[in-house]
């Protein structure tokens, strides 16, 4: 494969897409593979960048009293979060299984917000925190039980 630098950017991207993709099957137990690192750093400026430029601009410039404020500033969080565990996700090898459901689950809850302020309904409304609730709840448990397995394997 052609070093990322020298691809052009709709290459650069499908690059990216590739190395995020959650059903990715190769072994990393020797390292970080070239394109990881390289993909780590990315995200890595990627969400310095993001939350510098979001501090900056929500200290000095947010008027949280006018409509539009406190949406962006939510969308701002739950994007940088989102990009905080994607990228914990390539770096933390053992701990993809839960990362890949926390990341699922911010991920539908930022998909929500940008419905739920697009058409103008209430963010928290409660079938939809029902939902996430039961999703949240299925995931802990989930990962409850796959602990508990792997305890009674050991002992």
């Amino acid at each position: 494969m052609a070093p990322i630098r020298s691809l052009n950017p709709i290459k650069k991207l499908r690059h990216l897409l590739w190395m995020i993709r959650p059903w990715r099957t190769e072994t990393v137990e020797t390292g970080p593979q070239p394109g990881q690192k390289h993909l780590s750093d990315t995200l890595t400026g990627i969400f310095i960048g993001l939350f510098i430029v979001g501090i900056l601009l929500f200290l000095t410039k947010a008027d949280f009293s006018k409509e539009g404020w406190t949406e962006a500033y939510f969308l701002w969080d739950k994007a940088k979060d989102i990009l905080a565990l994607c990228l914990l996700y390539i770096l933390k090898k053992n701990f993809r299984l839960y990362l890949r459901l926390i990341i699922g689950l911010a991920t539908i809850r930022f998909i929500w917000d940008i419905i739920a302020y697009s058409l103008k309904i209430d963010i928290n409304l409660q079938p939809v925190i029902t939902i996430l609730w039961g999703i949240a709840t299925g995931i802990i448990i989930f990962l409850s039980i796959k602990d508990l397995k792997s305890l009674w394997k050991q002992n």
